[in-house]
């Protein structure tokens, strides 16, 4: 009889998932015995567990998803080669390097609305997916319970089932969500993600791009393939845009192997809008002077020379301003992707001027190092601080500097300068010679004389007496004596040489320059 209970139990196995979330009309229960949902009811119940008893006290999340994503995140990979002999190989990594090169000074992706909403269909389609795999395992691990319910020790199912409502209502919540209430910003920094291959690109893809750049963060890829043909080179460059999981810009054209970098710029321009996320034009800047500032529309977006500037297409009011100079405005107008060049010289502004005269006349005036003629000279005034030196033969130089508030005549007079410098500097330079000279001719004098009085000395000892004896100590007292007074002179001569060194050092430092 058990044999049979326990086959009968197996057959219904199957229907016992649909039994749990059923309760047929007029059935009953047990006070206090709990459904397969996990709900208690009271006897002669027909009324099926409601969300809020199977959720408990948990309440589902409704809260809106949000772009977390602060960048806008580019990538560059090498080229297929498709029958590219050896020597062409570099094709597959100049290339996009050269386009790299091209769009560098771009930094900020703008996403218009039609981008912006794809990223919310994006955010929505991840978050379903999670909740779609979270459902699943659920259902699994219900499933799993409902099939050990013989088991007393099993928990009842009633903690699953509540998951299950709440992952629902999460799910519901998604389907009908307004997704304008995803905020995603209008602008973006740009950064490019960088490889590990020549010239930090990725290598030639050998995955679908959707899995490339779902691996690496990466919001649009830049590649293409290059085919050898027959002597040409069929070039292929493409964009993939991760949000709309497609090909959005496919460039394609055949060159001969000497003309193939031709056609990068062109696929560059086709780039630039991605890149950018709104329409362009482009101005190449060139100022004389070179420290020339450029605005276009009163705003400030260029100081000096730049070879490309990206700017919105249509009517722009450019002003050219540098300071002591005139400022120059021009209106222009460009329109989509065209490129346009702004050379201008700007006139200098004329200002007041100082006369510079000297005493005595004639003098060489240079400015900033630079000769401009000879006192009295007229010369425009500066708007910034400038350096003045005045110059005439037998007199000091005399240094100085004019501005904008400098006076409008300027008198100088100089000192004259007495004696030549050079010939000051070369008498100590010689004193210290002659000085050097004589000290070195002495020393000799005291080491000879002391010598030989030695000598006597020890040739007097020797002798003892007698008129050898007599001759030698006069001999050794008159060698002794010169070397008393050889010793005098020298030490003299080496204190004069040292007074004519600190001498020479002296007028050096003070007649430099």
């Amino acid at each position: 009889m058990k044999s049979a209970e326990a086959v009968l139990l197996l057959l219904c196995l199957p229907l016992l998932p649909l039994a749990a979330q059923v309760t047929l009309p007029g059935a009953s229960q047990a006070p206090g015995s709990t459904t397969a949902a996990g709900s208690s009811t009271a006897a002669g119940s027909t009324t099926p567990p409601s969300p809020a008893a199977q959720s408990g006290t948990g309440k589902p999340d409704l809260s809106v998803p949000v772009d977390k994503k602060d960048t806008w995140v580019v990538g560059f990979c090498a080229l297929n080669a498709e029958r590219v002999p050896p020597e062409d190989q570099y094709l597959t990594y100049s290339i996009p390097l050269m386009l790299k090169n091209q769009l560098a000074g771009i930094s900020v992706h703008s996403l218009p609305a039609t981008d912006r909403d794809r990223v919310r269909h994006a955010l929505i389609a991840h978050e379903l997916t999670t909740v779609d795999q979270n459902v699943t395992a659920l259902y699994k691990e219900r499933d799993a319970l409902l099939l050990n319910a013989i088991d007393a020790t099993i928990p009842p199912t009633s903690a699953v089932d509540a998951k299950i409502t709440l992952a629902l209502a999460r799910r519901d919540f998604l389907k009908s969500m307004d997704l304008t209430l995803i905020k995603v910003a209008e602008q973006k920094p740009l950064s490019v993600k960088e490889g590990s291959g020549v010239g930090k690109l990725f290598d030639a893809l050998s995955i679908p791009a959707s899995v490339f750049c779902e691996r690496q963060g990466i919001d649009l890829l830049v590649g293409g393939m290059v085919r050898d043909v027959e002597g040409y080179v069929l070039l292929d460059v493409w964009a993939y845009d991760a949000a709309s999981n497609s090909v959005v810009v496919s460039y394609r054209d055949a060159a001969r192997r000497d003309e193939v970098y031709q056609s990068v710029p062109p696929a560059g321009r086709q780039l630039t809008g991605l890149f950018l996320g709104k329409p362009w034009a482009a101005i190449s800047f060139t100022p004389d002077p070179p420290g020339g500032s450029l605005f276009v529309g009163g705003k400030l977006v260029a100081t000096g020379r730049t070879p490309l500037l990206y700017v919105t297409p249509g009517t722009l009011d450019i002003k050219v301003s540098a300071p002591g100079y005139r400022d120059l405005t021009q209106t222009m107008s460009l329109g989509d992707a065209e490129e346009a060049s702004v050379s201008v010289t700007l006139e200098k502004e004329k200002t007041g001027t100082v006369v510079i005269s000297s005493t005595p006349s004639g003098a060489d005036v240079y400015v900033e190092s630079v000769w401009k003629g000879k006192t009295p000279l007229s010369l425009e005034t500066p708007f910034d601080r400038t350096r003045v030196d005045i110059t005439a033969q037998g007199f000091y130089d005399m240094p100085f500097s004019i501005s904008e508030s400098s006076p409008a005549e300027l008198s100088l007079v100089l000192q004259p300068d007495t004696v030549s410098r050079d010939a000051v500097q070369k008498k100590a330079r010689n004193d210290f010679y002659d000085a050097f000279t004589w000290f070195a001719l002495s020393l000799p004098v005291p080491l000879f004389c002391y010598a030989f009085a030695l000598d006597s000395a020890v040739q007097a000892r020797e002798l003892g007496s007698g008129p050898q004896y007599t001759s030698a100590q006069v001999r050794g007292t008159l060698f002794y004596g010169g070397y008393l007074v050889g010793t005098v002179v020298s030490a003299s001569l080496f204190t004069w040489m040292l007074f004519r060194i600190i001498h020479y050092v002296t007028v050096s430092t003070r007649t430099a320059g």
